[in-house]
């Protein structure tokens, strides 16, 4: 007589637990900025969805809660199937469509980024590890502490909190609320760029005015050295307010476009850092606030409609 294999419930549980401590990890990663996030989601080509960037990050908070804490796993494991499913073909569209290779599955923690085909590779080990978690229907109901349940709905409670203060309105959206930057429309000399920079009628400019303290900032800056190809803009110029002690981040990510210290003078001009301000014949044709949008999403819904 063959024997069948059969998971104990305490091998189930650890499956599930694997899980949601990745989870949860993701979703720190995510709810300590989840501005960048939004910014993220708009570079994979979902720019209405973006708005949804908090409730992202706290939905993956509360299943991995649930996961870690083994509360209600009939339900919570397939829930969580079922939102592993739509991030893995999320990020299978920005792959093949918007060349998308970084996930950013885990936000700000950069530590534990991977390539493409890991991605796909880690995907897979967690959905099997899910459907081996997965409860069967005859299985006893565990009984639910009244302490895992508190324990839930502080951390579900606290994720609410960071990404409410964390989350700022997607510039996808800014730009359908009607607000005029100051800069907006101007020629250039009747700015203060002059003082710092000097353009010419025949060549288009990226001005990005950033600080190296900035989170947003700094995660923009991919972006921005992307913008260097000659179909974007003919020159990327920085405009920093404050100094790079010890050039930490230029190194990092080898800045190659010239950077220039203004200090507070622009302050009375900008909302914001980051701003950036794309310049043709002299003119500020658009204004970008609160983050830089990857360079497919730059051209497509930016350049395509100048």
């Amino acid at each position: 007589m063959r024997k069948t294999f059969v998971v104990s419930p305490t091998l189930r549980y650890v499956f599930r637990l694997l899980v949601g401590i990745l989870f949860l990890f993701s979703s720190v990663g995510k709810l300590t900025d989840t501005e960048a996030f939004g910014q993220l989601i708009v570079s994979y080509g979902f720019p209405w969805t973006s708005i949804l960037a908090p409730v992202i990050a706290v939905l993956e908070m509360a299943l991995g809660l649930a996961l870690v804490l083994d509360l209600f796993p009939r339900i919570t494991v397939p829930v969580t199937l079922g939102v592993l499913l739509v991030f893995t073909g999320a990020f299978f569209y920005g792959n093949v469509v918007h060349g998308i290779e970084d996930c950013g599955c885990f936000g700000n923690l950069d530590i534990v980024s991977m390539p493409v085909w890991a991605t796909y590779v880690r995907n897979a080990v967690l959905l099997l590890l899910l459907i081996a978690g997965w409860e069967k229907a005859d299985a006893a109901n565990p009984e639910v502490s009244r302490w895992s349940i508190c324990l839930w709905a502080l951390g579900v409670a606290a994720a609410l909190f960071f990404g409410g203060y964390t989350f700022e309105l997607p510039q996808f959206y800014k730009e359908r609320v009607d607000m005029k930057h100051p800069l907006l429309g101007l020629e250039v000399e009747r700015t203060p760029l002059p003082q710092f920079i000097q353009t010419s009628p025949d060549s288009t400019y990226a001005v990005y005015v950033f600080s190296y303290s900035c989170v947003s900032c700094i995660n923009s800056l991919p972006a921005i050295l992307e913008y260097q190809d000659p179909a974007i803009c003919d020159k990327v110029i920085g405009l920093a307010v404050n100094e790079d002690k010890d050039n930490a981040i230029h190194n990092y990510y080898n800045i190659t476009f010239p950077v220039i210290h203004v200090g507070n003078s622009l302050s009375h001009f900008t909302h914001t850092v980051p701003t950036l301000l794309f310049i043709q014949n002299n003119r500020i044709k658009f204004v970008v606030e609160g983050g830089a949008p990857s360079s497919w999403w730059f051209r497509k819904g930016y350049l395509e409609n100048l």
